[in-house]
């Protein structure tokens, strides 16, 4: 006789092992459907850092030229401004010297207008002693003329008694 086999119907530890198999299939697709999800929002993420990164370099680029450019202006300025101490210096040496000059020309002016004032004081005395000296001498003249005179009037007085 042939013997049939008969199935068994699954034990239940085998359907509690399907069970347990199916539901550990079903959330490693929930885990991973989250890690896919997770994975896709960091890619977008990277994507947008990228594009920030991007963004930042041009901008870091950008300053960098600012930078160079601030760096040249900061030399011609430092370069003007040697050039404009160097001309203030210059000036101020040039304003003390006419300042020195000034200073020994009033001196000078000063030792001329004493030195004139004594020789025109000097000068004042000699008019007034050469003008003492005419007035004597005007004096003397005058003395003399009548002194002529009388001896002329005694000569016509002394010509006229031997007439």
């Amino acid at each position: 006789e042939e013997v049939e086999e008969v199935e068994e119907p699954p034990s239940l530890e085998h359907q509690t092992k399907k069970r347990t198999s199916s539901q550990f299939m079903a959330a490693n697709l929930g885990e991973l459907s989250k890690v896919v999800d997770t994975l896709k929002a960091a890619s977008a993420e990277v994507g947008r850092l990228e594009t920030e990164n991007v963004a930042l370099r041009e901008e870091l680029a950008a300053l960098k030229r600012a930078y160079t450019d601030l760096e040249r202006q900061s030399a011609a300025t430092s370069a003007q401004n040697q050039q404009a101490g160097a001309a203030q210096k210059e000036f101020l040496s040039e304003l003390a010297q006419a300042h020195s000059e000034r200073d020994t020309a009033r001196n000078e002016l000063t030792d001329l207008k004493a030195q004139s004032q004594s020789e025109l004081q000097k000068l004042e005395k000699r008019v007034a002693e050469q003008q003492q000296q005419m007035q004597s001498s005007q004096n003397e003249l005058t003395e003399l003329r009548q002194r002529q005179q009388k001896v002329g009037d005694l000569l016509a007085q002394a010509k006229s008694a031997l007439d």
